[in-house]
Formats: C-alpha cells, sequence, structure tokens
C-alpha cells in the first residue's frame, strides 16, 4: 500500500492501493526536510493529522479490515511503501505502523 502525497515514479503494479491522506502533509514534510521540527514534532504533528482527518480515519478502517480478512495469506502482514528507504528510521510509516498497530 502506497502512503506517499504522490505516486511519483513508482509503476501503478508496485502496489494494490494508494492512500495518499495517510502521507504527512506537504506542509509538515516541507517543514521536516528543511529541519524546522524536530522529529519528535514531526510525529506529533503527524499523528494530529491522521486524527483530525475522517479520509485518514476511513483508510486505517479499511487497512484494519484488510489485515482480519479471511482471504488475506498473512493478517499480520502488510506493506506500507513510500520513498525512504526502509531503514531511514525518520519515515511516516515507522510513525503509520505503529497507529495501525494501537487501532
Amino acid at each position: 500500500m502506497l502512503v506517499a502525497r504522490y505516486p511519483g515514479r513508482l509503476k501503478r503494479s508496485y502496489y494494490d492501493i494508494w492512500y495518499p491522506a495517510l502521507a504527512p502533509s506537504e506542509y509538515l514534510l516541507r517543514r521536516w526536510k528543511k529541519r524546522e521540527v524536530t522529529w519528535e514534532n514531526f510525529e506529533s504533528e503527524y499523528r494530529k493529522e491522521i486524527s483530525q482527518s475522517d479520509n485518514a480515519q476511513r483508510h486505517l478502517d479499511t487497512l484494519r479490515e484488510i489485515s482480519r480478512s479471511i482471504t488475506n495469506p498473512n493478517p499480520d502482514f502488510i506493506t506500507l511503501l513510500s520513498f525512504e528507504g526502509e531503514r531511514n528510521p525518520h519515515c511516516h510509516r515507522h510513525i503509520l505502523k505503529k497507529i495501525i498497530e494501537e487501532r
């Protein structure tokens, strides 16, 4: 599942669902990239954006349903894609993973 604001050059065949509403706002992302906020502040603001977005909440509900679906071969496994390297600890996917696990 692609959780980036824009798909960029990522081929459509690489992801099943695209949820731009689960990506940080352009404003927050720009502030992070310019180092205007700490990672802790970024996480707090990102969580606030997600919690205040009805669209994001619907997507989270859908993710929960997919993960619990009997047709999902591994209900504990959902792949979240964005453009940061997977090992980069400063990627919103890690925060989103925690949000999903908390639901």
